[in-house]
Protein backbone atom coordinates (compact mmCIF):
# COMPACT_ATOMS: atom_id res chain seq x y z
CA UNK A 1 0.00 0.00 0.00
CA UNK A 2 1.30 2.91 -0.86
CA UNK A 3 1.89 6.04 1.67
CA UNK A 4 -1.26 8.27 0.52
CA UNK A 5 -3.34 5.48 1.13
CA UNK A 6 -1.99 4.83 4.55
CA UNK A 7 -1.50 8.39 5.61
CA UNK A 8 -6.10 8.42 4.59
CA UNK A 9 -6.88 5.16 6.45
CA UNK A 10 -4.41 6.53 9.35
CA UNK A 11 -6.67 9.69 9.38
CA UNK A 12 -10.20 8.36 8.74
CA UNK A 13 -9.88 4.33 9.89
CA UNK A 14 -10.82 2.71 13.12
CA UNK A 15 -8.79 2.17 15.73
CA UNK A 16 -7.49 -0.97 15.31
CA UNK A 17 -6.42 -0.36 11.52
CA UNK A 18 -4.28 2.81 13.05
CA UNK A 19 -2.44 -0.05 15.24
CA UNK A 20 -2.02 -2.04 13.03
CA UNK A 21 -0.56 0.55 10.45
CA UNK A 22 1.70 1.72 13.35
CA UNK A 23 3.15 -1.64 14.55
CA UNK A 24 4.07 -2.55 11.18
CA UNK A 25 5.99 1.28 10.91
CA UNK A 26 7.69 0.25 14.08
CA UNK A 27 11.42 -0.41 13.17
CA UNK A 28 10.78 2.04 9.64
CA UNK A 29 10.57 5.38 11.17
CA UNK A 30 14.06 5.90 10.48
CA UNK A 31 13.96 4.91 6.86
CA UNK A 32 10.85 6.51 5.94
CA UNK A 33 11.88 10.00 7.84
CA UNK A 34 14.10 10.57 4.82
CA UNK A 35 11.99 9.12 2.02
CA UNK A 36 10.62 11.08 -0.33
CA UNK A 37 7.07 10.08 0.20
CA UNK A 38 7.01 8.14 3.49
CA UNK A 39 8.17 11.10 5.20
CA UNK A 40 4.68 12.44 5.05
CA UNK A 41 2.95 9.63 6.77
CA UNK A 42 5.51 9.68 9.65
CA UNK A 43 4.40 13.39 10.43
CA UNK A 44 0.57 12.05 10.13
CA UNK A 45 1.23 9.40 12.69
CA UNK A 46 2.88 12.16 15.30
CA UNK A 47 0.60 14.59 14.67
CA UNK A 48 -2.94 12.15 15.24
CA UNK A 49 -1.30 10.62 18.30
CA UNK A 50 -0.75 13.84 19.81
CA UNK A 51 -4.35 14.62 18.95
CA UNK A 52 -5.63 11.15 20.33
CA UNK A 53 -2.85 12.14 23.28
CA UNK A 54 -1.26 8.96 22.45
CA UNK A 55 2.46 10.19 23.66
CA UNK A 56 3.61 7.11 23.85
CA UNK A 57 3.46 6.23 20.86
CA UNK A 58 5.06 9.65 19.67
CA UNK A 59 8.02 8.52 22.18
CA UNK A 60 8.36 5.50 20.07
CA UNK A 61 9.16 7.48 17.06
CA UNK A 62 11.34 9.90 18.59
CA UNK A 63 13.18 6.73 20.50
CA UNK A 64 13.59 4.76 16.84
CA UNK A 65 15.26 8.49 15.65
CA UNK A 66 17.15 9.39 18.78
CA UNK A 67 20.87 9.89 17.79
CA UNK A 68 19.83 10.69 14.29
CA UNK A 69 18.65 14.45 14.04
CA UNK A 70 21.14 16.66 13.62
CA UNK A 71 21.28 14.37 10.02
CA UNK A 72 17.89 14.42 9.70
CA UNK A 73 17.42 17.90 10.01
CA UNK A 74 19.57 18.28 7.29
CA UNK A 75 17.75 16.06 5.05
CA UNK A 76 15.13 17.89 2.98
CA UNK A 77 12.75 15.09 4.20
CA UNK A 78 14.07 14.19 7.74
CA UNK A 79 13.71 17.77 8.20
CA UNK A 80 10.15 17.94 7.78
CA UNK A 81 10.07 15.26 10.76
CA UNK A 82 11.70 16.57 13.19
CA UNK A 83 10.16 19.51 12.89
CA UNK A 84 7.08 17.88 13.52
CA UNK A 85 8.53 16.24 16.50
CA UNK A 86 9.17 19.68 18.25
CA UNK A 87 6.29 20.91 17.66
CA UNK A 88 3.97 17.83 19.23
CA UNK A 89 6.55 15.90 21.79
CA UNK A 90 6.32 16.38 25.34
CA UNK A 91 9.54 18.21 27.30
CA UNK A 92 11.78 15.27 27.93
CA UNK A 93 12.08 14.25 24.23
CA UNK A 94 12.37 17.66 22.94
CA UNK A 95 15.30 18.49 25.75
CA UNK A 96 16.63 15.30 23.59
CA UNK A 97 16.27 16.75 20.72
CA UNK A 98 17.29 20.25 21.70
CA UNK A 99 20.83 18.12 23.11
CA UNK A 100 21.69 16.29 19.90
CA UNK A 101 21.32 19.82 17.84
CA UNK A 102 23.31 21.88 19.44
CA UNK A 103 26.12 19.70 20.71
CA UNK A 104 29.80 20.10 18.88
CA UNK A 105 29.03 22.30 15.96
CA UNK A 106 25.81 21.11 14.95
CA UNK A 107 23.74 24.71 15.67
CA UNK A 108 26.14 26.28 13.65
CA UNK A 109 25.98 23.92 10.46
CA UNK A 110 22.49 23.84 10.24
CA UNK A 111 21.19 27.53 10.83
CA UNK A 112 23.24 27.70 7.50
CA UNK A 113 22.06 24.91 5.65
CA UNK A 114 18.54 24.62 3.75
CA UNK A 115 16.48 22.42 5.42
CA UNK A 116 18.83 22.76 8.82
CA UNK A 117 17.60 26.53 9.68
CA UNK A 118 13.93 25.58 9.81
CA UNK A 119 13.85 22.97 12.54
CA UNK A 120 16.69 25.36 14.17
CA UNK A 121 13.24 28.05 13.72
CA UNK A 122 10.91 25.59 15.19
CA UNK A 123 12.99 24.54 18.25
CA UNK A 124 13.51 28.65 19.20
CA UNK A 125 10.25 29.04 19.07
CA UNK A 126 9.81 26.11 21.51
CA UNK A 127 12.15 27.87 24.19
CA UNK A 128 10.90 30.62 26.80
CA UNK A 129 13.07 33.26 27.12
CA UNK A 130 15.52 32.28 29.83
CA UNK A 131 16.92 29.05 27.78
CA UNK A 132 16.18 31.76 24.51
CA UNK A 133 19.22 33.32 26.85
CA UNK A 134 21.31 30.34 27.12
CA UNK A 135 20.98 29.51 23.38
CA UNK A 136 22.34 32.80 22.55
CA UNK A 137 25.49 32.46 24.95
CA UNK A 138 26.25 29.26 24.34
CA UNK A 139 25.45 29.27 20.47
CA UNK A 140 25.58 32.42 18.77
CA UNK A 141 27.02 35.20 20.87
CA UNK A 142 30.25 36.76 19.33
CA UNK A 143 29.00 35.68 15.96
CA UNK A 144 26.22 37.49 14.89
CA UNK A 145 27.56 39.59 12.30
CA UNK A 146 28.14 36.27 10.51
CA UNK A 147 24.67 34.34 10.76
CA UNK A 148 23.18 38.30 9.48
CA UNK A 149 24.72 37.92 6.14
CA UNK A 150 24.62 34.60 5.47
CA UNK A 151 21.37 33.31 3.07
CA UNK A 152 19.88 31.35 6.15
CA UNK A 153 21.82 32.27 9.07
CA UNK A 154 19.73 35.13 8.94
CA UNK A 155 16.80 33.60 9.39
CA UNK A 156 17.84 32.72 12.80
CA UNK A 157 18.88 35.80 14.20
CA UNK A 158 15.48 37.12 12.40
CA UNK A 159 13.40 34.23 15.04
CA UNK A 160 15.54 34.92 17.55
CA UNK A 161 14.66 38.32 17.73
CA UNK A 162 10.93 37.88 17.35
CA UNK A 163 11.36 35.45 20.54
CA UNK A 164 14.09 36.69 23.01
CA UNK A 165 13.82 39.02 25.60
CA UNK A 166 15.06 42.76 25.66
CA UNK A 167 18.59 41.81 27.08
CA UNK A 168 19.63 39.40 24.04
CA UNK A 169 17.96 41.66 21.30
CA UNK A 170 20.00 44.67 23.00
CA UNK A 171 23.54 42.21 22.29
CA UNK A 172 22.31 41.85 18.98
CA UNK A 173 22.58 45.58 18.61
CA UNK A 174 25.88 45.76 20.11
CA UNK A 175 27.28 42.98 18.08
CA UNK A 176 26.29 44.37 14.45
CA UNK A 177 26.73 48.03 15.64
CA UNK A 178 29.32 49.79 13.35
CA UNK A 179 29.42 46.90 10.91
CA UNK A 180 27.66 47.83 7.66
CA UNK A 181 25.02 44.98 7.42
CA UNK A 182 22.35 47.60 5.58
CA UNK A 183 23.56 46.98 2.18
CA UNK A 184 23.97 43.03 2.46
CA UNK A 185 20.96 41.36 0.87
CA UNK A 186 20.85 39.12 4.02
CA UNK A 187 21.56 41.69 6.53
CA UNK A 188 19.06 43.93 5.58
CA UNK A 189 16.17 41.36 6.89
CA UNK A 190 17.60 41.41 10.16
CA UNK A 191 17.68 45.55 10.43
CA UNK A 192 13.67 45.39 9.11
CA UNK A 193 13.15 43.10 11.96
CA UNK A 194 14.65 45.25 14.08
CA UNK A 195 12.68 48.67 13.27
CA UNK A 196 9.66 46.25 12.83
CA UNK A 197 10.08 44.96 16.63
CA UNK A 198 11.28 48.61 18.19
CA UNK A 199 7.73 49.71 16.22
CA UNK A 200 5.42 47.28 17.95
CA UNK A 201 7.02 48.03 21.29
Amino acid sequence: MDSSSLQYFYENGKDIVRDIIFSNLQGKFLEYSINKYYNHLVTVVIKYEKKRNFLYKIKIIADELKGFYYLLSKNEYGAYVVEHLLDYIDKQGFEIIYKELTKDNHFATLSKGKNGNHVLQKLIWRLNEDDLEILFKDQLKNDIFNYCIDLYGCRIIQTLLEKCNVNVINQIIIEIKGKNIIDDNNGIHVIQKLLEIYNIN
